[in-house]
Order: structure tokens, then sequence, then C-alpha cells
């Protein structure tokens, strides 16, 4: 058995697969195993794989009915038998040659701890570059809760993590827009550990037909994502609310001109709407301006500024 598994959840760019599996071959560390779980409706990946020479285990699963993004993600995972789950999309791949080799140390050299993350250089499809990384700040308030992450996600895609099968959880294939932060958040609520590399130690490209291209600036599906992980952590850990994540929440109302809780039911979420955000919208009712007002106060006593 592999110690590590490459899960890779493909779907179409062919050409980005090939660089990703010519940077696994180029990985100093070599005990791993690749799955491909392919949700691309035609043989294209199929003919990639079947055309790849690696000496390591290659399995290939080709998904009858597309599965779609988190469900293929899942799919791969599933069929892993290594001690780490090195998930990486098919449009990323590694930045250097020990890179798979850094994220099995940070994993194999700190025991207590089930989930790493690192730095990763992001390139757009214009050629454009800049680096991902989290300030000790931030760090520091994950540590201490791991909700922090709710209200942007510094850690960043899947790509640039890695962690432990036998923590048994799965991406929630209810979201495809938050779903990473949602997992991370589980993930980091079962054990507080975890270890960071601010090296990039992956390249996520920004390609054309991306989920996030469908998911950014859709009313729909951040309202509907954000309220519906906001209930589902408040519930898994019995916290009270954190006050940083209901203004996360309140800013996202104002951002789409979210009149009342009835549009939010609208737009299919049926959980708990937090009092902070009814009574905002309540004041939202007859002044745009006091709710500005309202969230700049709360905001001062919730982050002192």
């Amino acid at each position: 058995m592999a110690l590590v598994s490459i899960c890779i959840p493909a779907y179409n760019n062919v050409l980005l697969l090939i660089k990703l599996f010519d940077s696994i071959k180029a990985q100093t560390f070599k005990d791993y195993e690749i799955i491909v779980s392919d949700d691309t409706p035609d043989n294209s990946i199929k003919e990639v794989v079947q055309n790849v020479d690696f000496i390591q285990p290659l399995h290939y699963f080709h998904n009858e009915l597309r599965l779609g993004s988190p469900g293929n993600w899942n799919a791969a995972i599933a069929r892993a038998s290594g001690k780490y789950i090195k998930i990486i999309h098919n449009d990323d791949w590694f930045r250097y040659p020990t890179s798979l080799a850094t994220f099995v140390s940070m994993m194999e050299s700190n025991p207590e701890v089930e989930f790493a993350f690192s730095g990763a250089e992001i390139r757009s499809i214009n050629g454009e570059t800049s680096l991902h990384w989290s300030s000790s700040q931030l760090v520091t308030a994950l540590e201490k809760d791991p909700r922090i992450v709710f209200n942007g996600n510094f850690i960043g895609s899947p790509s640039a993590t890695i962690y432990k099968k036998s923590t048994g959880l799965v991406f929630d294939e209810n979201l495809k827009w938050v779903v990473d932060i949602d997992f991370y958040i589980r993930l980091l609520f079962k054990n507080r550990k975890f270890v960071y590399s601010e090296e990039p130690l992956v390249i996520t490209y920004e390609a054309i037909d991306r989920i996030t291209n469908s998911c950014i600036n859709n009313k729909e599906v951040e309202i509907f994502e954000y309220f519906f992980v906001y209930d589902k952590i408040r519930r898994l850990t019995g916290l009270k609310d954190l006050g940083s994540n209901l203004m996360h929440l309140g800013n996202l109302c104002l951002r789409y001109n979210i009149k009342s809780v009835k549009e939010i039911r609208e737009l299919n979420y049926k959980g708990h709407v937090p009092f902070y955000i009814r009574l905002l919208l309540k004041i939202k009712g007859s002044s745009k301006f006091l709710a500005k007002v309202y969230m700049r106060i709360s905001g001062f006593f919730v982050t002192g500024h």
C-alpha cells in the first residue's frame, strides 16, 4: 500500500492533465499511488492515462454519469488506499520536484496533526501570476477558532492541502462554492493541530471552465451556501455565534440587497437565520443607511475598529 494517494478528479483540460502528470513524474518522493476519477463525457482523459508511463500504480475510473464537483472529488478519495490524501485538481500541478516530499514531511514530522497546507502560485489564463499565502495573524486565528476561515478562504484550494484518510471526512455534495471552507472547518474541529508552510508547493491555474466562474457573484449560490455552512457549523460545534461570521453574512445580505428572511428562503435556504441577520433586514427595510450604521457599530464591537 502506498503512503500517499494522489487523487485527481478529472474533467476535460487534457493538456493541463498532461502537465500535472509530468509534475508528478518529477517528484523526488515516490511512495504514492494515483487515482483518476474522470467526469469527462468522451475518452480524451482515458487516452492520456493509457499513454502515460508510471512505475507507481495508476488507477483510472470513468463515471458513467457525471458526478460534478465535489462528487467527483469524493469518488476519487473513496478509492484511495494511502495513509494520506493528496487531492490535486487536473488543472493544477506541483511547483517543485520536492513538493510532494515536503507535504509528506509536514505530516510525518508531526504525527499528532491530521491536516497540512501550503502557499500556492496562482496563474491566470492571461499569463499573470501571483502568490497566495496566509499571514501569521490568520494562522494564529485559525489555531484559536477554525471558523475564521468562513470569512475568507485563506487556506486556499484543496490542491494545496494534504490530510489523513483516517479522518473519514468527505466533501459536502450540497455545496460547490464554499465546499472547501466547510471541509476545512469540520476537519479542524476534529483536530485543531495543523502544519502550514508558506512555501508555494503547488500551482493553481484559473482555467476558463473552472467551477468558480459559475459561482462567483452568484446571489443564489453564495447566499444559500454561506447560510447553509454557517448553520451547519453552528449545530456541529454547539458554540456561541462567532461575531465576525455574522458580520460576513450581514455584508453578503447588503451586497446582494436581500430585503427579508422570506427572500433568503426563496433562495432555497431553509435553516436557522440568526437574530443578528433578522434585525439587520428589519432595519434595512426602513433605511439602508441605518442598516450600514448598524453593521458599522456592531463591527466595532466584533473587531475593535
